[in-house]
């Protein structure tokens, strides 16, 4: 079977197919394409970027390379990566969007009606480590033009293998670049909207901040946000569930998060401490934004996905909320982005909180025995769950 290849025309990237090339030069070839140096020929369309259109690969989920983007240190631009899939674990993305919350419209048309307060444009949007693309999808329904970026050219394979139902090829682009990178990819002023769904605590925060401002034009929108674990909504559940559900995730985290090399564990710190103050950790200086809204549901729960049990590590808690910042606090709504399980489908999130969880999980006696536990406890009922949320909007400053 011929290989199809990406090849540039009139600035885009578009599929034309050729002879069978190695699967690891395919690969180099796609992330030249998708390397600044290319982007820069497109000049200052948004739509001669990166549009990609939908393709049947045989190596979508095969790639030979399970590495992502170079990796750079606290101190260095990019965050060190931690979020590493396996290259062909599809059927964790299947998992994951079956047990996480699932976005809903209210929760978008809040933000694009704070957008629309301060920018008339819904031309072009970005979402910021899209993973499978789940966020593209709510969009794609507002926007001219989505850009799904990504440090890892998996994720983005599966994006795109995911989105291709539902958007027209010239609606949703692709990207493969490091958050902190974005500003060398696009010009200047350029976007309407940007989206940071579930990663901000992996980025280095100040470098990711400093390169979105660059990107947005004077009014447009930063919209951020985070969800940790679900709680039991219901308080005999909450009393005797939900201490053994904490102890669940710690135990299964410290297998990946503990016993890291230094790199690996400063990420990891800076991870958790992200978590751990609800974003406050994230500054928006008054240099370059303006009308900055944080708001929190369900403070009464805990935000982070893991716990001090699974840290080999001081825990940390920082406020950088600046003076003229708007807080807004809905202490508890359990109603917000509620879910209904049974104990398998709280099972199956266990298995999903990370890549590659469910096989640590497997192999440990004492998590199977919690998970027991946990299963007895809850027998056959189905209950609600609810989900601490953090969101951060802000608008760029008009004169900066």
């Amino acid at each position: 079977m011929a290989m199809p290849l990406v090849s540039p025309l009139r600035g885009h990237l578009r599929i034309r197919r050729l002879k069978q090339l190695p699967l690891q030069d395919d690969l180099q070839h796609l992330r030249f394409l998708l390397s600044s140096s290319f982007n820069n020929r497109a000049g200052n369309s948004l739509r001669g970027f990166e549009s990609i259109r939908r393709w049947s690969l045989p190596w979508e989920s095969r790639f030979t390379s399970s590495k992502s983007m170079p990796t750079v240190q606290e101190d260095g631009s990019r965050s060190e990566s931690i979020w590493k899939l396996e290259p062909d674990d599809a059927a964790y993305w299947d998992l994951y969007l079956a047990t996480r919350p699932q976005y809903t419209d209210s929760f978008f048309e809040a933000m694009y009606a704070y957008h629309a307060a301060h920018c008339p444009s819904f031309e072009t949007a970005i979402d910021v480590g899209t993973g499978c693309g789940q966020a593209v999808r709510k969009l794609a329904q507002r926007f001219s033009h989505v850009i799904a970026s990504d440090n890892s050219p998996d994720h983005i394979a599966e994006a795109t293998r995911r989105l291709a139902p539902f958007h027209e090829h010239d609606r949703v682009s692709f990207t493969v670049c490091a958050a902190e990178d974005l500003a060398s990819h696009y010009p200047p002023a350029s976007i309407d909207f940007i989206a940071v769904a579930e990663c901000m605590p992996l980025l280095n925060i100040d470098t990711a901040i400093d390169g979105f401002a660059r990107l947005l034009r004077p009014g447009a929108t930063l919209a951020i946000w985070f969800y940790g674990r679900p709680h039991f909504a219901e308080p005999a559940f909450t009393q005797t569930c939900q201490p053994l559900l904490d102890r669940i995730l710690d135990a299964s985290f410290r297998k990946v998060v503990s016993g890291r090399n230094p790199e690996q564990r400063t990420a990891w710190q800076r991870v958790m401490r992200g978590m751990n103050s609800w974003l406050d950790d994230v500054a928006l200086p008054d240099a370059q934004w303006d009308h900055v809204q944080r708001r929190k549901w369900n403070e009464h729960a805990y935000l982070p996905f893991f716990g001090p049990d699974a840290c080999d590590f001081e825990i940390e808690r920082a406020s950088r909320v600046g003076g003229r910042e708007e807080m807004h606090h809905h202490f508890r709504d359990e109603t917000f982005w509620e879910v209904r399980w049974d104990f398998a489908t709280l099972n199956d999130f266990v298995a999903a909180s990370f890549p590659g969880m469910k096989a640590l999980q497997d192999g440990d006696p004492d998590i199977q025995r919690l998970l027991d536990e946990l299963r007895k406890r809850m027998g056959t009922r189905v209950t609600n769950f609810a989900w601490p949320v953090v969101q951060i909007l802000a608008s760029r400053k008009l004169d900066a």
